[in-house]
């Protein structure tokens, strides 16, 4: 019996022997490896992720910029004069500067814009260079006492001198309002204003109030008169005829 039961034990210890190296290698594939490769493939997508989350950061930081710069356009700008009627500074370059090359001028590029003269004692009140307004740029008050070249929008203030209120391909300029008491040459759009002088006109006239009669010229496109009040009336001219006695501004 006894060499029966040795026998037994012997036959058990050796079967138990012989399962244990199987078991321990079966672990190591199971649990390990995965592991490692799990943590392999997992840092690529972190950095990814923070790739995307900082392309969407940059993406709405230039959105953020574009939209700025966009809404540059309404910001209202006051230009202080100094006692001679000039620009008491150049301006920031993005929405106005005040220079030029051969003569002074100052151009409006950006923002809504008022003039304020000088508070000196028998300071200028007008402005006493020539300006440029852009399509992004609204003149709405203030005295200009030299010529203004428009192809942006009027919307108020007093003219001395000529005006221009051009037309381009891209854009044209728009009178809404002012006081005009010299000639205005109109290949624009006028919508109202006191006009005092004489009026020239290519574009479109649908308001306003004009003391003298408004010559209109049909050239390269039909002149249009849509409404206003006309003191004198208006009549049709030949351009060749307003070309060859126009009167170059001042």
């Amino acid at each position: 019996m006894k060499a029966k039961r040795i026998v037994s034990i012997l036959l058990t210890g050796s079967m138990l022997l012989s399962l244990l190296p199987v078991s321990a290698l079966a672990a190591a594939p199971v649990f390990d490896a995965p592991a490692q490769t799990t943590a392999k493939k997992a840092a690529p997508l972190v950095q990814e992720a923070d790739a995307s989350h900082s392309t969407e950061e940059e993406a709405a930081t230039r959105s953020s910029r574009d939209l700025d710069a966009e809404n540059g356009t309404a910001e209202s700008i006051t230009i202080q004069l100094n006692a001679e009627g000039k620009p008491a500074d150049n301006g920031d370059l993005e929405h106005w500067v005040y220079s030029g090359v051969t003569h002074y001028d100052l151009r409006l590029y950006q923002g809504i814009f008022t003039l304020q003269p000088s508070s000196e004692a028998g300071a200028e009140s007008a402005l006493q260079e020539n300006l440029y307004i852009y399509k992004d740029a609204k003149f709405n008050g203030g005295t200009v006492g030299s010529t203004t070249f428009n192809n942006g929008t009027i919307s108020g203030g007093t003219f001395q001198k000529a005006v221009h209120n051009d037309a381009t391909p891209n854009n044209q300029g728009f009178i809404l309002d002012g006081i005009f008491k010299e000639q205005v040459h109109n290949s624009g759009t006028i919508s109202n204003g006191n006009f005092q002088g004489e009026v020239h006109n290519w574009g479109t006239i649908s308001g306003g109030t004009f003391k003298e009669a408004v010559e209109v010229y049909a050239d390269s496109k039909p002149a249009g008169i849509e409404g206003g009040t006309f003191e004198k009336g208006y009549e049709a001219r030949e351009f060749w005829l307003f070309h060859h006695h126009q009167r170059r501004p001042v």
